[in-house]
Order: C-alpha cells, then sequence, then structure tokens
C-alpha cells in the first residue's frame, strides 16, 4: 500500500514539473529541445571610429549567451573597453590588455593600459548565464560601450539589440 501511494505521489510530481518546464519554456517564446532565439542590433553611430559589428543575445530554454564584435576604424587606439547589456539581469564584459584577451567578464574591471582594440582591430568577446538568459524574446535592450582612448579621450557607444525568436 505504501509502495503504491509512493508511486503515485512521484508520478504526480513529475508530472508537474514537466508541466512547468513546459509552461516556462514556451511563454518566452523558446521551445523544448534548445530552439535558440536569434537578435538585430541597430548602432546609434560610432564613436571614435569604434563600430558595433555584431551584437547576438541567444536564448534556449536552459541557458543565454551573449556574443558581440567591435571594430576600430579610427586612427586612435583603444585602451580599455566596458561593455553593458541591460537585460533584467545586468550583464557587462571588458576588455583585457591584448585584442586576443577579448571581452569577457574574467578581464572587468577593464585594464586601463594596454592595447584591446588598435587601429583597423576587431575585439570580441561573450558572456553567459543570467544576464542574457534573462532577455525576453522580442523585447529590444539598450547596449552601452565605454571607450578609453591612448588619446586620453572617452566616449559612449550606445545600441540596442531585440531578442527574436528562431
Amino acid at each position: 500500500m505504501k509502495g503504491s501511494v509512493l508511486a503515485v505521489v512521484l508520478v504526480i510530481v513529475f508530472i508537474v514539473i514537466v508541466a512547468g518546464i513546459y509552461y516556462i519554456s514556451t511563454s518566452n517564446g523558446t521551445t523544448i529541445g534548445g530552439t535558440t532565439s536569434s537578435t538585430t542590433s541597430s548602432v546609434v553611430g560610432s564613436s571614435g571610429g569604434v563600430l558595433i559589428t555584431s551584437d547576438n543575445v541567444t536564448k534556449t530554454a536552459i541557458s543565454g549567451t551573449w556574443q558581440i564584435s567591435l571594430k576600430n576604424t579610427g586612427s586612435d587606439a583603444v585602451t580599455s573597453i566596458t561593455v553593458y547589456l541591460y537585460t533584467p539581469t545586468r550583464a557587462f564584459i571588458c576588455s583585457g590588455a591584448a585584442t586576443s584577451d577579448g571581452l569577457f567578464f574574467k578581464n572587468c574591471p577593464a585594464s586601463a593600459s594596454g592595447n584591446p582594440l588598435p587601429p583597423n582591430a576587431t575585439v570580441t568577446g561573450s558572456s553567459t548565464g543570467a544576464g542574457p538568459m534573462s532577455a525576453t524574446v522580442g523585447t529590444a535592450y539598450p547596449v552601452d560601450v565605454h571607450l578609453a582612448f591612448a588619446s586620453g579621450q572617452t566616449s559612449w557607444l550606445n545600441s540596442t539589440v531585440t531578442a527574436r525568436s528562431g
């Protein structure tokens, strides 16, 4: 008798968990099985010749990834970069001392001295976890890039990225 009651309770718990996962995964535009959502990015100008060449938030039912690329088309080297994604849980990534260090959370705070983005170079980076996972498919989120240049100037580059169902 106790064994059959326990079996029924376990089956009910399993059904509730599966129903909850299905509800959560379909309510934000993703599907069970890891279908990803893609994004588009719109850049509001450039800053000191630095452009956002790609900006993507990829979201599955169980994870999220933010990837961004910056290109320096100007003549002044960039000495530090901090990039913010304003999803419900904010994400940010920073430059290391060299282009090969990329843009990653582990580099934060950004190195004050280095050459992470010399003229005619591109730097890429990514972040996984709570920030990109908190995005809602179909919602536009601000992206702000803080740049410090070898000349001593600093500036901001502003953009938006919109998560879309894939």
